[in-house]
């Protein structure tokens, strides 16, 4: 495991300093300009200075520091039990979510090539129905890099759409893609 820097050393000093002395919490300017050859602030806007979240992100992670410093609206402090605990509930609801779009992906690409028994219309899927009979997670298209590294992106080919001729009491003509979805023309 990595150990901290001396520029993490003196961050974690500096929050630590300004909340056991009772000052409202650090911003991100201020500790700019307490460290002005450690952290550049930009005028963005949101996060003026990354380097300072990923510093305290460091710090909390590792055990050689007893203390929380809590993150809120881009100012920094020493958390009490409560504000601890609050920080830590709105870190796993981040990471709930991420876990939601982690399994997604990862289930969608379960399913690709699997055979489908009924539509997305939930009609049956037999040899006379336009829809797809198997999964399709992945696009059919591939890059290729030429000599001089530019992308060329080699296009699926063109759908083939096939004219299904509807009873004799209505003269119009429906085409359909190769996934099974209605062309308007």
């Amino acid at each position: 495991m990595k150990s901290m820097t001396p520029r993490q050393w003196k961050l974690y000093r500096l929050i630590r300093d300004n909340t056991l002395n009772n000052n409202p919490p650090l911003t991100q300017k201020e500790i700019c300009d307490a460290f002005p050859y450690d952290f550049i602030y930009n005028e963005r806007p949101n996060d003026k200075c990354p380097m300072i979240w990923q510093d305290v992100d460091f710090i909390n992670s590792r055990y050689e520091v007893e203390k929380i410093i809590v993150v809120d609206r881009f100012t920094y402090r020493l958390g009490t039990k409560t504000e601890c605990e609050d920080y830590a509930n709105k870190l796993l609801v981040g990471a709930v979510k991420k876990f939601r779009r982690y399994w997604a992906v990862n289930k969608k690409m379960e399913m690709d090539g699997q055979g489908k028994l009924v539509s997305a219309q939930d009609k049956i899927i037999d040899e006379k129905s336009q829809a797809r009979a198997f999964t399709e997670a992945f696009v059919d298209y591939a890059l290729n890099y030429t000599e001089e590294d530019e992308i060329e992106v080699e296009e699926p080919q063109e759908a083939e759409t096939t004219q299904v001729q509807e009873p004799e009491r209505d003269e119009r003509v429906i085409q359909y893609d190769l996934w099974g979805n209605q062309v308007i023309k």
